[in-house]
């Protein structure tokens, strides 16, 4: 019941205190969070990210085909201002912003990809910069 109730309440969260206050409960309640209890947490950070910003979509496929180095993530609508635009680019050379507000950002083969995109998120739209 306890787990259950523990994803009910990950499955719900909407902002990332939410999510840090989950894991410190549950690092104050287990103990270290194992590598699984990790992923859904950055899960549930990444969800918190696209709903701070209005993204919907996420897709991830594999941008170098066949073990190439990168896997490109494609998030939609990604509404940028003129100077998160240049953000963008200081902080992603190889990302594109697309007229139809489409973000397309490489991500390293051996990461986290939703560790990787919440924190480019978190750096391009920093939470005083919201729209």
């Amino acid at each position: 019941d306890l787990r259950i109730e523990a994803y009910r309440r990950l499955a719900a969260v909407t902002t990332p205190d939410e999510v840090e206050a989950i894991r410190t409960e549950w690092q104050d309640r287990y103990g270290p969070v194992p590598e699984p209890g990790e992923g859904l947490l950055s899960v549930a950070s990444l969800r918190a990210e696209c709903s701070r910003l209005g993204i919907r979509e996420i897709v991830v496929n594999d941008g170098g085909g066949f073990g190439g180095p990168a896997l490109m993530a494609r998030l939609s609508p990604v509404v940028l201002k003129e100077s998160q635009k240049i953000r963008l680019k200081r902080l992603v050379p190889k990302a594109v912003h697309k007229p139809d507000d489409t973000l397309v950002l490489p991500l390293a083969r051996k990461s986290d990809p939703g560790g990787d995109l919440v924190t480019a998120l978190r750096e391009l739209v920093p939470r005083s910069d919201d729209q």
